[in-house]
């Protein structure tokens, strides 16, 4: 049977990878999807055989996996085909690879279809490049900011506050501040070193107190100006009234 084929649904890698040593991985599959005509153009309606191929270049070359299917359904020309499902896929999948399909005994078709992943499978490029082994108690951390992974210690959430702690012993006393003091008369004794007085009775400060002698006081007032000059004379009164006569 001549038949010729259209791609309409891109492939879906649907891969299950499970970790650990103690655990199996399942056989890889991929999920296939396209349409079948017969050489006249008419949709295949039947059964029909399929030998898929998967190579490690568009043209030419030794396929690299193959299986062979012995009865596909294929309703108006539409047909699904799980790869893997007869012969298990052993492929790493790090490289690009390429599906040939051939249907009963006729030639594989051309062009072969190039695999394309689905979306999200690109986040798993990150994990495939990381060569980097984290210690006991430590985690995988990604950096956004710096685009990178490296290795942390996983912080737990933040404990409850504890009781507050016994009081503290008082602390040593401070020094002494500097004090102005005051009175009517010139300081004799009053005091200590650092002290200022002012006397009120003639306005004069006193200090600092050094070495316990008060300095000759600075008077907060100034010495009386000089006379000012006489003003102007004033204009002349008004006349006076006229007294009696004399007897």
């Amino acid at each position: 049977m001549n038949t010729a084929m259209k791609m309409l649904l891109s492939l879906v890698l649907l891969y299950t990878v499970l970790v650990g040593s103690a655990l199996a991985a399942p056989p890889a599959t991929i999920t296939y999807q396209g349409y079948l005509t017969a050489s006249s153009g008419a949709p295949v309606t039947t059964p029909v055989a399929m030998t898929l191929s998967l190579y490690g270049a568009p043209n030419g070359g030794v396929a690299l996996w193959s299986e062979h299917q012995a009865s596909v359904p294929v309703i108006s020309g539409v047909y699904s085909v799980l790869l893997g499902s007869v012969t298990p896929i052993s492929l790493p999948f790090d490289t690009v690879y390429y599906l040939g399909v051939a249907v009963g005994s006729d030639p594989e078709m051309t062009p072969r279809q190039e695999l394309s992943s689905v979306p999200y499978a690109f986040r798993s490029l990150s994990a495939d490049r990381l060569s980097q082994a984290c210690a006991d108690g430590e985690i995988l951390k990604y950096s956004a900011s710096s685009a990178s992974w490296s290795c942390a210690v996983d912080a737990g959430s933040q404990g409850i506050a504890g009781p507050a702690g016994p009081q503290g012993l008082p602390g040593a006393a401070g020094l002494d501040g500097k004090t102005v003091l005051n009175g009517a008369v010139d300081p004799t004794v009053e005091g200590v070193d650092g002290d200022f007085y002012i006397n009120t009775a003639v306005n004069k400060v006193f200090g600092p107190k050094a070495a316990g002698i008060w300095p000759t006081g600075v008077a907060l007032v100034g010495p009386a100006g000089a006379a000012g000059s006489a003003g102007p004379a004033g204009p002349q009164g008004i006349q006076g009234i006229v007294g009696t006569a004399g007897a």
